[in-house]
């Protein structure tokens, strides 16, 4: 029974009979003890080596935690010698996660262990280990917390698919009495219920014949099988609890005797139950409380949550035009009743939506003279003061060419978009309208903000002031600071559209006319150029392609005056020579700076700490004389992007979490993913972050390079102002709960990590 007299059990905590062969019957229950035949000697252990990671001066400090109603009448010979399930306290819990957080462990050390595990692939093996075998257990010891529900949760997990058909299984949030980093039994072990402690074993891998570089669903359970495993519930030592723990302490005694026997070496591992009620460890860790008894969120980080937060806080709605705006789908709200005595001319709503998404079409001139004749019958009620309703008229307007469409079905989608851009500008343009015809705002918007709606966005641009694409292009960018996003499937349309502005601004003497494209200022043509800018990071960092750098019209064009090139080369002394408008070239002539970081490749073995520092200070140089940064590899996905989040943090002074938050929100269309040995690196980069602003001790992560810039000097600026950032060090959750997080939002992508 728990402490409120609930029986809570997703362990089978009944003594089994079983007394099959390779069992120790129960020696308590017999007055004289029998003769026992003789047993097949276990292994002997070898002596464990030197460990990095958490230590235990004295691990009688953690009394044992009495299973013995819990144990099977008999268990297999070769988990007998499990060690003790032992207590924590609450107090020591907390000086538990405060050494986890100091910890600052090479990669070498836990790599390529993590990408294997002990089930892994042989493909998987062969790639990371140079063999078919399972890589040797490495002499660490990490931290992996375990949940248990009370009774009347529900603790069933949800389950996430990627397109390698992998599930990735997500236990629903905890509705209270949470710690930080949580995980729940079901992740780890197999078939958690109805299940006896002493048949308990980890989960297993999926059997693949491919190699996986970012297989963060398999994470969790590789870490916890080198990890001490702390167990808790919100009522302290349950009986559901003690049998979690208990099975927890078998599953690693079953996977301790299975090293020894192919000596692949490792540590013993410890089991810890909390046996404090969650009330205790409010009192002594406030800062490690995700979910309070009551259910109210402490230090709770839902990731797909806030996700959507910073893509909404890039993405709302901002001016493009007069009384025209981008933004998302959220921010057009139709039919707003206004106050009695509020203007409408001040109301701060949209009456003309016009939405883009896949498949969707122009409105028909019809249409567009229907939404005329009714937006006048409103000006007319206005003026009679009998209207408080803001009215709205919603239209469609494309978002782009279907693939394979020929050129005359793209001459007529682009007529259409300018006959709605000249309907859009009669109905929001002051100088087109006049009493009692009102100027109205319009909002172009689209799911997220800019996929869908930056091909009309800039049409309307070239349209409305005769502007040349390249020249739309950078009056989005720059001028009124807006990020969007272009296919090159559309560029066909879009220089079609431009074209056809050219020609009808000729044809009207008064309208202002687009210049012709000067050829030496023509990135839009050149052969790198993909029809996407470079992700917009701060206002001074960029994160691109490979093809962003070598095209350096197209930096000269958005200011760019420093590059980290990592990994990928976009210059040479050969191209300097021969292409005027090679990065070679302004590197030559001194219109650019390149840093290379060099034989780093996205491979999962290289590694980037050495090398964060210098590319980190190179990019605050360059911030610091007033130039902006483009920092890239091949596609601006993986190396690239964990430069720039070790800037991000230095820079914000904010945890690993925000950081990979908030530049995965703004890296348009493109996923990052650092593969997880640059994730574990960059989480001892938090740790040295946290260690030169005395948040640890001042000799953590220290050993293995740290920042060398001033830090925290860009916090509360760039309109970063999210009261959820936490800075470095603050945040540190433990490798499993972080790899399974990033796994999740993966997945709703549809992910294929497959190398």
């Amino acid at each position: 029974m728990t402490a409120t007299g609930v029986a809570v059990r997703p362990f089978a905590t009944v003594a089994s009979p079983s007394h099959s062969e390779g069992l120790l019957p129960n020696q308590t229950k017999l007055s004289t003890p029998p003769t026992t035949p003789p047993q097949p000697a276990a292994p002997k252990a070898p002596a464990e080596p030197i460990s990095v990671g958490l230590r235990h001066d004295d691990l009688n400090a953690y009394p044992p935690v009495d299973t013995s109603d819990l144990e099977a009448d008999a268990v297999p010979l070769r988990l007998a010698s499990a060690a003790p399930v032992r207590g924590l306290s609450a107090a020591q819990f907390a000086a538990m996660y405060d050494q986890y957080r100091t910890l600052d462990v090479r990669h070498e050390t836990v790599f390529p262990f993590l990408y294997c595990g002990h089930n892994g692939s042989a493909a998987q093996n062969q790639f990371f280990h140079a063999s078919t075998d399972a890589p040797n257990a490495p002499p660490y010891r990490g931290l992996t917390i375990v949940r248990v529900p009370d009774a009347a949760e529900d603790p069933e997990p949800r389950q996430m698919e990627s397109r390698d058909n992998d599930t990735v299984r997500v236990p629903p949030p905890p509705p209270h009495a949470a710690l930080m980093s949580s995980l729940a039994p079901e992740e780890l072990l197999c078939d958690v219920r109805g299940v006896a402690p002493h048949d308990a074993c980890f989960r297993h891998q999926p059997s693949s014949s491919k190699v996986s570089m970012r297989n963060f669903q398999a994470q969790s359970v590789n870490y916890a099988l080198i990890s001490d495993v702390v167990v808790y519930s919100p009522h302290g030592a349950t009986d559901a609890a003690r049998a979690t723990a208990l099975a927890f302490r078998y599953a690693q005694q079953r996977y301790y005797h299975e090293r020894v026997l192919q000596r692949l070496g490792g540590l013993r591992y410890n089991v810890f139950l909390i046996t404090e009620p969650f009330a205790a460890l409010e009192k002594a860790c406030p800062e490690l409380i995700a979910v309070d008894m009551h259910g109210r969120p402490r230090q709770l980080v839902d990731f797909l949550l806030r996700e959507q937060e910073e893509m909404y806080h890039m993405a709302t709605a901002s001016r493009i035009d007069t009384n025209v705006y981008l933004g998302p789908s959220y921010d057009f709200q139709p039919n707003v009743v206004l106050p009695q005595d509020a203007p409408y001319e001040g109301a701060p709503t949209f009456s003309i939506g016009l939405e883009a998404f896949e498949c969707s079409k122009p409105p028909s001139p019809e249409f567009l003279r229907t939404a005329t004749r009714s937006l006048a019958s409103f000006d007319r009620e206005v003026a009679l003061g009998r209207h408080v309703q803001v009215p709205t008229v919603h239209l469609e307007c494309p978002a782009g060419t279907a693939p394979r469409s020929s050129h005359d079905q793209m001459r007529a989608v682009a007529s259409d978009v300018l006959t709605l851009c000249a309907w859009l500008q009669a109905h929001t343009s002051p100088e087109h309208c006049r009493y009692p015809r009102a100027a109205r705002r319009a909002l172009i918007h689209c799911a997220d903000g800019y996929t869908e709606s930056s091909v009309f966005a800039l049409a309307y641009l070239m349209y409305a002031h005769g502007l040349s694409l390249a020249r739309a292009y950078l009056e989005l960018q720059l001028s009124v600071e807006r990020s969007f996003f272009v296919f090159r499937k559309d560029l066909a349309l879009l220089r079609l559209i431009e074209a056809q502005t050219r020609l009808l601004h000729h044809a009207l003497p008064d309208a202002p006319h687009a210049p012709e494209p000067e050829p030496e200022r023509d990135w839009l043509g050149d052969e790198n150029f993909d029809g996407s800018l470079p992700s917009r990071i701060l206002p001074f960092l960029y994160l691109g392609n490979l093809g962003h750098a070598r095209n350096a019209r197209l930096l000269h064009a958005l200011g760019i005056t420093h590059v980290v090139s990592v990994g990928e080369r976009a210059s040479s002394d050969e191209e300097a020579a021969t292409s005027p408008h090679s990065l070679g070239a302004a590197q030559r002539a001194g219109r650019v700076e390149v840093h290379n970081v060099a034989n780093v490749n996205d491979n999962g073995t290289d590694s980037l700490r050495a090398v964060m520092c210098d590319a980190v200070s190179f990019i605050e140089r360059a911030r610091k004389s007033g130039g902006r940064v483009l920092v890239h590899c091949r596609i601006g996905v993986s190396r690239s992007s964990t430069i720039v989040l070790a800037y991000v943090m230095a820079h914000l002074d904010i945890s690993l979490i925000d950081a990979y938050l908030l530049v995965r929100s703004r890296r348009l269309n493109v996923l990052i993913q650092p593969h997880p040995l640059f994730f574990w690196e960059l989480c001892g980069w938090e740790t040295s972050i946290a260690a030169r602003q005395g948040r640890i001790p001042a000799d953590a992560g220290t050993k293995h390079g740290a920042p060398r810039i001033a830090l925290g000097e860009g916090r509360g600026r760039y309109g970063l102002t999210h009261s959820a950032y936490a800075p470095a060090g603050v945040r540190r959750v433990t490798w499993s709960f972080l790899c399974r997080e990033i796994a999740a939002l993966n997945a709703r992508y549809c992910v294929d990590d497959k190398t």
